[in-house]
């Protein structure tokens, strides 16, 4: 295990003031979804040309490289089809399940957070969402498209991102389900 700046060993998700409690009942603040702002925030570059997406396999793995928390060397890998939504969304899941929101919320907003997605290129939802979230590309293999690559079926995130969303990144519930709901023309006229 390597040190941290100050010498002493990585914190994980359970230690130093990082609890699991719910927090006491306020009035919330809510962050701005701007879906091109967070599109453009995803620094993929953009596949060109038609790609093949007649096949919903795909494989996704987020790596995060943080000084304060421990995490798996190896990634955290999602794939379509688990029930979590796309690889992106469900390697998110995974994240927040191993982690922990308050250790994935800090990791995020520290910038330690990659992804490697090289199967095909991550679509219009999850590349916006990857963008919103603060997470970059772990190597240049990693594209993005501005399809919405149906193929692999409806897009959603899980219960557990969801939560996430509304609780750490302060998104209002029913932005996530509108942004969830977006179709192929209206990323058209939005992007």
């Amino acid at each position: 295990m390597s040190g941290s700046a100050d010498g002493g060993a990585k914190r994980t998700a359970s230690q130093g003031n990082l609890t699991s409690g719910r927090p006491k009942r306020s009035r919330r603040e809510y962050r701005e979804f701007d879906v091109a702002e967070a599109w453009d925030s995803f620094a993929a570059e953009e596949q060109a040309g038609d790609h093949d997406d007649h096949s919903a396999q795909c494989r996704a793995v987020i790596f995060v490289d943080s000084e304060e928390f421990d995490s798996d060397p190896e990634g955290y890998e999602g794939q379509t089809g688990n029930g979590h939504g796309h690889a992106e969304m469900d390697a998110l899941d995974f994240l927040i399940g191993s982690m922990g929101n308050e250790a994935v919320e800090a990791v995020l907003q520290e910038g330690s957070v990659t992804l490697d997605c090289v199967g095909k290129p991550c679509c219009v939802q999850c590349s916006t969402m990857l963008g919103l979230l603060n997470i970059g590309p772990k190597t240049p293999a990693t594209k993005k498209s501005r399809n919405t690559m149906l193929a692999g079926g409806a897009w959603s995130v899980s219960l557990r991102l969801k939560t996430f969303l509304v609780e750490k990144w302060k998104l209002k519930e029913s932005d996530i389900q509108d942004f969830a709901a977006m179709d192929q023309s209206r990323f058209d006229r939005t992007l």
